[in-house]
């Protein structure tokens, strides 16, 4: 019999209907991963009855505790749905390669995922504060007041067109202007922010074919992302690593879908990376890592319940991370000296980034963030880098972190 190598190992991932049961209808996705120790564990509980021997009497089983990591190199496929479970609330659209011009103070966000793609007009009138939108080939929807500023949806004349933009009321023209380029891409755009997280996931680790029977799989159910760390290094390969704890465990001799959907896998490297830090492009970082902390509470295990978690509820979701770059100036240390709120943005991309296949897409945004103060380690003659740690936190609407994913995959 042979040995089971890694090359052997695929692992799947399928989301739960009801926590840490089977879905109803499986339909497992494949994960490319670097290997993983997600796994589960049972002790032996000792009897302490006394049978006038020394030796103790039958031991028998505790409870199941499912936990361990799934490392990934950063891409724009199968990542997707570990960072919706990490993150929990997903929004997709198509994306728009062509911001607005002519009609200054909007943004472009993203354009409804059945939007017809090509060229679409965005109108502005100057009377009534009036913006609407028409997508490639149809006709105007009804224009809106955008007179106060804000998030918009512009339906077109045709549903399922619909436009979300930005509007900042300052910055809008003081006469009619339009734009007739605004490009939508035939690809999809999905937005993850924090969010309650979804039901739970079941994984499937499969050995290959060198197990023969039940234990060629071993399924993990009710699993849920307890933590991710997303790190940027100056070579390489950007990798994320998923914490997950579950439930309860089984061994099969097949997985529950025998024709799991393969997203692909190409992963991004360093050398496609774009930082900006405060809103403005720096480049003098030599490394950047931002966690995420769901600070799952892990003692859900209830009596009679055979030795798995019945619950996995999430609590606060806390973003930190830290910045490490060549000192070139005082500004990152003045901003934690004066506790100045900033930003961090790593943007990965192949192509264009716009999404369509060889053009993939994914971006890390941390909304706002405050940098903590540490002391620049001056360790010989050489030259001298800065290490700050940061924390992030709500303010108004957004907070926290905002992963954007474009690929050609409609539903994650």
């Amino acid at each position: 019999m042979a040995q089971v190598r890694g090359t052997d190992f695929a692992l799947r991932l399928y989301e739960e209907d009801t926590y840490g049961q089977d879905p109803t209808t499986p339909a497992a996705v494949l994960l490319y991963s670097r290997g993983t120790s997600l796994g589960a564990s049972q002790n032996l509980q000792d009897d302490p009855t006394l049978a006038a021997s020394r030796t103790r009497t039958e031991p028998d089983k505790g409870n199941i505790d499912v936990t361990g990591d799934i490392p990934v190199t950063a891409n724009a496929q199968s990542m997707a749905w570990l960072v919706k479970h990490a993150l929990g609330s997903v929004t997709t659209g198509r994306p728009v390669s062509k911001q607005p011009t002519n009609v200054t103070g909007v943004v472009v966000e993203y354009a409804e995922p059945t939007t017809t793609s090509g060229a679409g007009t965005l109108t502005y009138t100057a009377t009534g504060t009036l913006l609407s939108w028409a997508a490639n080939g149809d006709t105007a929807g009804v224009g809106v007041d955008v007179s106060a500023g804000g998030v918009f949806t512009l339906q077109s004349g045709t549903a399922g067109e619909a436009l979300t933009v930005t509007v900042s009321a300052a910055g809008l023209p003081v006469a009619n202007q339009s734009d007739a380029d605004i490009s939508v891409v035939a690809a999809y755009e999905h937005r993850f922010v924090i969010g309650d997280l979804p039901v739970g996931l079941t994984i499937e680790k499969d050995y290959g074919a060198a197990v023969s029977g039940s234990g060629r799989v071993e399924k993990l159910s009710g699993c849920r992302v307890g933590a991710a760390t997303f790190r940027f290094p100056q070579e390489g390969y950007p990798e994320a690593v998923f914490t997950l704890t579950g439930a309860g465990t089984a061994l099969a001799s097949s997985g529950l879908d025998a024709t799991p959907t393969d997203p692909g896998h190409a992963g991004f490297t360093a050398f496609s990376a774009a930082v900006q830090e405060g809103g403005a492009t720096i480049a003098t970082l030599v490394e950047a890592d931002i966690t995420l902390n769901n600070d799952l509470d892990t003692d859900g295990y209830v009596l009679g319940g055979s030795g798995t978690r019945a619950q996995l509820p999430e609590g606060f979701a806390t973003v930190g991370g830290r910045v490490r770059g060549l000192f070139t100036s005082a500004a990152l240390l003045q901003k934690a000296v004066s506790g100045t709120e900033s930003s961090l943005q790593v943007d990965l991309k192949r192509g264009d980034g716009f999404g369509t296949a060889g053009n993939e897409f994914c971006g890390f945004t941390v909304q706002q963030l405050k940098y903590e103060l540490t002391g620049v380690q001056i360790d010989g003659p050489r030259g001298v880098v800065i290490d700050l740690p940061f924390k992030s936190y709500r303010k108004g609407a957004s907070g926290g972190l905002l992963v954007t994913v474009r690929n050609q995959i409609s539903t994650i």
